[in-house]
């Protein structure tokens, strides 16, 4: 905080008088005082003459060093549906097991960012996710009712996110595929629901690179800071 800084006095006065100017009429117009909201104020020591300079170089030299020690990479947060995208493998086990899920009665779907969730009315009858390449299925079972062993089933009850749907079931083949829908059906009759009609569509969608599903906002874009060797 106090490291002496080899800066002139009339740069500093000059500097001073800038920050002082654009924080009066910032504050002018937020209609409350903006002194300790800037960035640079966490290096800020009030005792000082020009403290709005200081601090705001201190600042500039520390970021400068941070960008000297580190490299900037950009990164790619996929939603739920990119990766669906671009998974064919996963696109076919989906498609068995959203039919399944919307032949009952008054099911409903939505695909957020991270998932897609199915209703009845208020009630959350099922997730599905993608975990790496594995489509992943929820239930609203609990793995205490699958003690024999039959079915590869995991507890996340733990997990915020599906505490309501707490029975995990990756879909890696045929045979997972089978017994994730034997599950659908155990689930459907723990919770009362009502078979309507089979469905029988096909909510395949073709694949598209990064860049498309950046363009139509699938793909998001952030920056990650990394250690240099």
């Amino acid at each position: 905080m106090n490291k002496q800084l080899n800066v002139p006095q009339e740069e500093l006065y000059r500097l001073q008088e800038e920050i002082s100017v654009e924080k009066w009429l910032a504050s002018e117009r937020a209609g409350y005082d903006l002194c300790g909201t800037r960035e640079y104020c966490a290096c800020c020591d009030k005792r000082e003459q020009y403290p709005c300079a200081k601090a705001n170089i201190r600042y500039q030299m520390s970021k400068q060093a941070l960008e000297d020690t580190h490299s900037v990479k950009t990164a790619l947060r996929r939603s739920f549906k990119s990766k669906l995208i671009q998974n064919e493998n996963a696109q076919q086990y989906y498609n068995e097991i959203k039919n399944s899920l919307l032949s009952y009665a008054d099911v409903t779907s939505r695909i957020s960012q991270q998932f897609e969730t199915f209703r009845h009315g208020k009630q959350c009858v099922a997730r599905i996710n993608i975990a790496g390449k594995t489509l992943v299925l929820y239930l609203a079972l609990t793995t205490a009712q699958f003690a024999d062993g039959k079915y590869r089933v995991e507890d996340v009850s733990d997990k915020k996110s599906y505490a309501d749907t707490p029975l995990k079931v990756r879909i890696t083949s045929n045979r997972q595929l089978k017994y994730a829908l034997e599950l659908i059906e155990l689930n459907a009759a723990q919770l009362q629901l009502q078979c309507a009609q089979s469905k029988n569509v096909d909510y395949s969608m073709p694949y598209r690179t990064d860049e498309q599903l950046i363009a139509e906002g699938l793909i998001k874009t952030y920056t990650v800071k990394t250690r240099k060797k």
